[in-house]
């Protein structure tokens, strides 16, 4: 098979990397053998350390590997193959970084939804999850691991008729695996400022009066803050003080926004990898700026919470509750009535358990707001509902077991016996006797 030929496979197989900005065309090792033809140097030499062309980090590979250095970059951190020929391999190793994370088990749940996972291929210990997939003749086996308040992600892909035979060494190499130079903090830019707002570090490109609003903007929404742990009990997985950057660059927002989520910004946004609000300062006369700027700050808690964005159902029912409880002035069990009422309607033609929202994403979904009314009566119904009480002790754990494991499959596990759909019908009756 030639490069060419490969090159659509490889490309495949890397499924994931667009959403962290790497484009297609940098990806570009050497190519498999043909297809039923059993390629030469086979033998597997003995292992030694490689590092990466930045020295970020360790893994011990056959000592007849090579890098392919200049097809690297951020994600992809370094990528080896095994030759056997000019235009041959045997196998080859990526190793990616996704800054968006801090648990395996959510790095992991991403990649697997776009994906046909191997069965019984999934492993976990602590502090790292592991999964396979089938992609054509190729099969790929990741190790999610976590490490320096990132995931790290090594991938080892070969011909599927030699997976079952190299997976010793995969495992050998995922185990070998070592950060040795993590990168530093997030720090402002050259020409930002920062600014202590109560319990926030501010960061802007302002100057005069831009400042002085961005520092408004933070002290106005900083009392959003307070009321979290108060509608999400326990601490959040991460500790360190919340950033905000308030900017006045429209490219730099576009830029951070873009390499975070893939998308640009109007008004407010999120950047995970260092879980900060992104404020467009010259958005901020805009009428729904506030309300899109609250719900960033709910969701810049929400992923504290737990160390990077959670399922969307639990995401977006959790975002909803908490701006919904900020608004109703901190008391969600009295919600805004006319809100409610709109709430209560998709409550009452509600056909999905919540089972079936468990892997749902934003595009699965044809209805967004429909979708965030839901998503929220379900939290609500759990926490204040009579007929949600008998499954509040389960809905708990999941969130707590979420936090504390950073894995969906273990938290879902906390829902064994449910029955979901008594537990559905229990909700629209919820959705009736409500007046």
């Amino acid at each position: 098979m030639s490069r060419r030929t490969l090159l659509p496979l490889v490309l495949t197989a890397l499924a994931g990397l667009a959403a962290f900005g790497v484009t297609a065309s940098r990806l570009t090792p050497a190519a498999h053998a043909e297809d039923g033809a059993e390629p030469e140097g086979e033998e597997i030499e003995a292992l030694q350390a490689f590092s990466d062309p930045r020295n970020m980090l360790r893994l011990k590979l056959p000592r007849n590997w090579r890098s392919a250095k200049n097809e690297q970059g951020d994600p992809v951190l370094a990528i080896w193959n095994w030759p056997v020929g000019e235009e041959q391999f045997n196998a080859f190793v990526y190793v990616l970084r996704n800054p968006n994370v801090m648990r395996a088990g959510l790095a992991r749940a991403n990649q697997e939804r776009s994906v046909e996972v191997i069965p019984d291929s999934r492993k976990a210990a602590d502090g790292w999850t592991e999964t396979a997939w089938r992609d054509g003749v190729l099969v790929v086996r990741e190790r999610q691991i976590e490490a320096g308040g990132a995931v790290y992600m090594v991938r080892f892909i070969t011909h599927r008729d030699r997976a079952d035979k190299w997976r010793d060494l995969a495992e050998s190499i995922f185990a070998s695996f070592e950060l040795t130079k993590p990168p530093g903090p997030s720090a402002p830019r050259d020409g930002w400022t920062e600014k202590k707002v109560k319990d926030f570090r501010v960061w802007t490109d302002g100057s005069g009066s831009d400042v002085d609003e961005a520092l408004k903007l933070v002290e106005r929404y900083g009392d959003v803050r307070k009321l979290m742990p108060k509608l999400l009990p326990g601490k959040p997985l991460d500790p360190s003080t919340p950033i905000v950057k308030a900017l006045v660059s429209g490219s730099v927002l576009d830029e951070l926004s873009i390499a975070s989520t893939g998308g640009k910004l109007d008004q407010a946004g999120v950047d995970l990898s260092d879980r900060s609000v992104l404020l467009r300062l010259a958005s901020r006369s805009a009428a729904t700026f506030d309300g899109n700027a609250q719900l960033q700050f709910a969701q810049q808690y929400v992923a504290q919470y737990f160390g990077g964005t959670p399922p969307y159902w639990i995401n977006v029912g959790l975002l909803m509750y908490l701006d919904a409880g900020v608004t109703d002035g901190g008391k969600p069990q009295k919600p805004e009535k006319e809100r409610f009422k709109r709430v209560l309607g998709v409550v009452r033609k509600a056909s999905r358990r919540l089972d079936q929202w468990f892997d749902l994403t934003s595009a699965d979904v044809p209805n967004a707001q429909e979708a965030q009314d839901e998503l929220y009566a379900w939290v609500w119904f759990f926490r204040h509902a009579k007929q949600g009480k008998r499954y509040a002790g389960a809905f708990d754990a999941y969130v707590s077991t979420l936090r504390d494991t950073g894995d969906p499959l273990v938290a879902a596990a906390k829902w064994e016996g449910t029955d979901f759909a008594a537990m559905l019908e229990d909700f629209k009756r919820w959705g009736e006797s409500e007046k």
